[in-house]
This record gives C-alpha cells, structure tokens and sequence, in this order.
C-alpha cells in the first residue's frame, strides 16, 4: 500500500478532538448511531454538483449530554501541488497550506444551523433492518461538524476529491473546482480578499469548498450556477462570507433517510422546499 500521511494528529477522532473547543460539537465516539460511507449527492437536488463519493456522513449521540445528535461529515482531500518558475514549494509551506486549509473551511461550515426532527414518515421504523437504535427516535436536533483530512499527493486512494495548489498564479488554468478531480487553487487562495463585486472579505478556498459539499455558485453568471440566490450576496456561494440554512438540506435529508423522520434545517428547510 502507498505511503499516506494525514496532517494533524493522524486520525479522524482525535483530529477532531483537537479542535472541538474552538469550532466542533462534542462527540460520544462509543455512540454512533448511523453511517454511510462515500456518500453522493441526492438524485433530487436538482441541478446541485452532482458529486458521487462526496462524504462520509456518521451521526452520533452528543457527547456533552445534551438532548441532541451530532452529524459528523468527514471529506478527504488529496493535495498535489506545483511548484513556481523561479521557486519550488517547502514542506513547511506545505503543510501551512493543508492546515489552514482544514482550519478555515471546518471553522466557515461547522455547527451554523440546527437540523430539527419535524414529524415521522412511513417507512421503516427504528431498530429494524437498517440497525438503527431505538433510542434514536427520542432525539429531535442535531448538530453538524465538518472534519477535512488532508493527504499529500502519494495517492487517491481513499479521498473524495484531488486538489492541486500552484505556488504562483497558474497561466492556463482556472482557480476553483471543475470536478472532484480538478480543483486547482493558488497559494493566495487561502489569504483574505473581498471578491470582485463584494462587500466583505473572505478566503477563496472556503467558498470553493462549498462546492464539495454540493452546492453551486449563486453569483449572477456562473458558468454552472443557480438563478435562485443571485440577489443574497452575502452568502458564501455568493460573493460573501456567510452559510446559509439552504447549505445543510443535504445533511437533513440524509438524517431524514436514516432515521425515518422528517429533519429540517432550522425546523423549516429540505431538499423539497429548497431550490438548488
């Protein structure tokens, strides 16, 4: 098996313990609750990225006691990187890339909206086939944690998409995400800007990230952006900073799905109300 190296602690849970006083929901490891790994976008979101193998999503009880879940999305991310005409990339910058890369977009997308239980629907019930605790249907909120592993360049084995960052401005590609295998940044993309047309300062890869979260450009004239949002340029799929209740249905239909509820973002939004 090829080499990997996972930046920060080396594994998923204590990565995210690392961090879970500044941005992350406290989680009960010992009380997972359901799982699926390598999850693609829903065939009812419309014209949304239709990304297959996007996540891996796991839902846990909260590890603080408080009456509620904790949805746990996990991206892997495999970073290859080009080096500049007159200098190559150091591992120490490297590394600060990958680091500040996970920082920032696990800050930006983590724990912004409650996801809430709204009413059952037919289907299976709990504790049946689909092994889901009975105890899962006494809870009606949950909480999101984004965690990103960042993995150097050996493999793809894994990762759910492949990111090349250029150590100067490339001249024949464009910065941001074609597809999960084509995602091309700049060193400065992680620096503070205010976007063309903007109001407020934000870091390019934060947005560019939505994407692999599945949702589109929202500005006027995307190439593969939606009409729905062009007048909310505050938002992060925008030209601003801020995530939206319409950034979590995926999450709640997943919930949805899992545990044979109806789930909604803030107790009002899902992929049916919701234009993508």
């Amino acid at each position: 098996m090829p080499q990997v190296r996972i930046y920060g602690s080396g594994n998923a849970r204590s990565s995210l313990h690392e961090q879970e006083q500044i941005a992350m929901p406290y989680i009960d490891w010992a009380k997972k609750i359901a799982y699926e790994g390598n999850v693609s976008i829903p065939p009812g979101a419309g014209d949304a990225e239709r990304w297959g193998s996007a996540y891996d999503l796991a839902l846990f009880e909260d590890g603080q006691k408080l009456p509620g879940l904790v949805l746990l999305a996990t991206v892997n991310l495999n970073f290859k990187w080009e080096d500049g005409d007159e200098k190559s990339w150091e591992t120490t910058e490297k590394k600060a890339f990958m680091n500040g890369f996970k920082t920032e977009c696990e800050k930006a997308w983590s724990d912004k909206f409650r996801i809430t239980k709204d009413a059952p629907v037919p289907g299976l019930a709990l504790g049946t086939s689909r092994t889901v605790p009975n105890s899962a249907g006494s809870y009606s909120v949950a909480r999101v944690a984004i965690l990103i592993n960042t993995v150097e360049q050996w493999s793809n084995i894994g990762t759910h998409g492949t990111i090349t960052v250029y150590r100067e401005t490339p001249k024949a590609k464009r910065i941001g995400v074609k597809d999960q295998r084509d995602v091309v940044f700049e060193k400065e993309s992680l620096s503070l800007h205010t976007p063309s047309g903007g109001t407020k300062e934000r870091r390019t890869v934060v947005h560019e990230f939505g994407h692999f979260l599945g949702y589109r450009d929202e500005y006027p004239g995307a190439d593969r952006g939606t009409s729905a949002y062009t007048g909310d340029s505050d938002s992060i799929m925008h030209r601003g900073d801020a995530v939206r209740e319409r950034h979590y249905v995926f999450f709640a239909d997943w919930i949805s799905e899992r545990l044979n509820s109806s789930w909604k973002v803030e107790g009002l939004r899902n992929l049916s109300n919701t234009p993508l």
